[in-house]
């Protein structure tokens, strides 16, 4: 079994900012879609940088989001959804471990990011889980998956899911973050009605 490292401080780990979709179901670039009166993409990124100051974007192609003051990794197969993103990363970073974190997820928790980039397990991924589903934009990867990365989109299994079958994996459930209600803060935006289902359950949880 390929040998994998562990994790040594969260000095390892750089948090990545998925930028690369196409927002199909949406309509239009759900990035750019207003969220307290400012793009989702930069409300989240100001989340993140709260937590920490290694992040960078991943985007679909140079010239991405150029007015953000973030350093931008362009995918070097385009097309392929997020596993082309973290390829794309980690053949330009150094941190050995990457912390993804969807563009489209606007109750993202900081508590929640915080416990993750710190968060040690010998597992090469850790992903939360809310009820039955879980999130691989909201997971951290660990760089010794790179092989395996390679090899399955040589096989053209584009599907996050399939890289799951291939290695161990460490779960965050509700139980493990008792003060964090996972599923609320894990609600990504697919669609206008996700938007605006989302948008209105900030009233009744003021300290997301």
């Amino acid at each position: 079994m390929q040998k994998i490292s562990n994790l040594k401080d969260n000095n390892d780990v750089t948090v990545v900012l998925m930028a690369g979709g196409q927002s199909r179901r949406f309509g239009s670039n759900k990035a750019l879609t207003l969220w307290e009166d400012k793009p989702l993409i930069e409300h989240i990124l100001k989340k993140i940088e709260g937590v920490t100051s290694k992040v960078v974007l991943s985007v679909a192609k140079s010239g991405d989001y150029e007015w953000l003051k973030v350093e931008k990794i362009a995918d070097i197969i385009p097309g392929i959804g997020p596993m082309g993103g973290l390829l794309s990363c980690f053949e330009k970073l150094q941190s050995q471990y990457l912390m993804l974190v969807a563009c489209d997820m606007p109750l993202l928790n900081q508590t929640l990011l915080k416990f993750m980039l710190h968060y040690k397990c010998k597992e090469p991924i850790l992903i939360p889980k809310a009820g039955k589903r879980m999130h691989p934009l909201h997971a951290r990867y660990n760089k010794d998956l790179l092989p395996i990365l390679k090899r399955l989109i040589s096989e053209k299994r584009y599907k996050m899911a399939e890289l799951f079958k291939e290695v161990p994996i460490k779960t965050i459930t509700q139980k493990d973050v008792p003060s964090i209600n996972l599923e609320l803060c894990l609600s990504n935006i697919n669609t206008p009605h996700d938007f605006e289902t989302i948008r209105k359950s900030v009233n009744k949880n003021p300290d997301e």
